[in-house]
């Protein structure tokens, strides 16, 4: 079976969905076999375009691995990127995403060469691939710059954010589409029409083989867009906002809409609408940071230890600037981490008004008690007076009388209490 008609049968793609339907006659006809490839690969590689340095710049230093020479020349290597993409190369003459990366890097290594505009107009293509190309184009150490003639759509936008620039030709121009896709079409029934049998024999110990496929030939779709298409289309949407967050104004665009270049300034999708002529310019005079190498390594900043434990990590890497770049799953976990942290404080917060409630009653409830138990000792100490009052007057009178019955009985009062007492009781008082 031809290897073009499985990569469109087989792979996740990245592409504007308009402009996949316009290939299903392109489709048919392959099925068919009545399809014939013809094109040009010569068209797809790239051109030089010369300009000027603009007034007051001076031409930089070259950026090669090699580090000798020096950008003079005011060339800009210009690289198309004009039909659906694909990894590898097509039968029918566009190069393939692993093929457009060497014309990268072998523009980011020729030292005659200042800087690399990518010639978008692209509705997007194949997940397979765009990732590698994308990092590529990043790791460019000359500036290099997405130029969209007329379309850069889901695939395409991803290589287009990840350059230094993005400039729109016109107001005509279209960008977005941030999404992936599916499209499966199933050609068995038709190829049973004509007498073919299928016979699918899965080993016993292979039970999840094909399983996605079948589920999707039966209809049900979810599995393979939970486990497939969203973890794509989340690596798609990082990946754009690693670089273009900063920029971008309108979260909704990540939702798959296209948007026309003078919305797409506006939400932050695009830096500027100019020519192809003013853009080479743009990037004579891009003032570009070297980025980070082997030689020249990013730092570990490790002195916030409380978000590092948020992120599960002991350090994180940051440039040359001390800015450090967190992934939106792990700017997920610090958030996580700080509604945690307020939840807790609130908790403390309502379980210490609770106590000092719960201390401010029993305070109460002490000092009344305090009350109770003066009243209670004052009572207690007027009742001990009033008994040792009556005990008093009690000896007395007995010691009184017994003066009167016996006069000779005075001498008592010169007694210690003890031997009055003794006495008395002897005497039978």
């Amino acid at each position: 079976m031809n290897p073009f008609f499985l990569r469109i049968m087989r792979e996740p793609w990245a592409i504007n969905p308009e402009v996949a339907q316009d290939y299903v006659d392109a489709l048919a006809k392959l099925i068919e076999g009545k399809l014939v490839f013809e094109g040009d690969p010569a068209k797809y590689a790239p051109t030089i375009m010369q300009g000027a340095y603009p007034k007051g710049i001076k031409p930089r230093a070259s950026m090669a691995n090699s580090g000798s020479g020096r950008g003079r020349s005011g060339s800009v290597s210009l690289i198309p990127i004009t039909t659906p993409l694909m990894k590898y190369d097509q039968e029918c003459g566009p190069r393939g995403m692993l093929s457009i990366a060497n014309y990268i890097k072998a523009a980011d290594a020729n030292t005659s060469i200042d800087g690399i505009i990518l010639y978008l107009d692209s509705p997007g293509g194949t997940v397979a691939g765009t990732k590698v190309l994308g990092e590529v184009i990043r790791n460019v150490q000359k500036p290099i710059f997405a130029f969209v003639s007329d379309m850069a759509a889901s695939g395409a936008y991803w290589l287009a954010s990840q350059c230094d620039q993005i400039v729109a030709e016109n107001g005509n121009a279209q960008v977005g589409s941030i999404g992936v896709m599916l499209s499966f079409k199933d050609v068995q029934p038709a190829l049973e029409q004509q007498g073919v049998k299928f016979h699918n024999i899965v080993s016993s110990l292979s039970e999840d083989k094909n399983r996605l496929t079948d589920e999707v030939r039966n209809g049900e779709y979810d599995n393979t867009r939970t486990t497939v298409l969203d973890p794509l289309a989340q690596g798609f949407i990082d990946t754009v906002k690693s670089t273009r967050g900063s920029k971008i104004t309108d979260e909704t665009i990540f939702k798959g809409r296209m948007e026309f270049a003078p919305g797409a300034l506006t939400v932050g999708l695009i830096d500027k609408i100019a020519s192809l002529d003013e853009t080479v310019s743009m990037v004579l005079a891009y003032d570009k940071k070297p980025i980070q190498t082997p030689n020249n390594p990013k730092s570990k900043m490790n002195k916030y230890p409380l978000m590092l434990a948020a992120l599960g990590l002991t350090e994180i890497e940051a440039d040359q600037d001390g800015y450090a770049a967190l992934s939106e799953e792990q700017m997920a976990k610090v958030e996580g981490a700080l509604v945690a942290a307020n939840a807790a404080t609130q908790k403390a917060t309502d379980d210490l008004a609770a106590a000092t409630a719960a201390s401010e009653t029993l305070t109460a409830t002490i000092a009344a008690k305090d009350g109770e138990i003066a009243q209670l000792k004052s009572e207690k100490e007027a009742i001990l007076k009033g008994k040792a009052t009556e005990s008093a007057t009690l000896v007395v009178e007995k010691e009184v009388d017994a003066v009167v019955v016996n006069p000779d009985l005075a001498a008592v009062k010169s007694m210690t209490s003890s031997e009055r007492h003794a006495y008395l009781k002897a005497k039978g008082y």
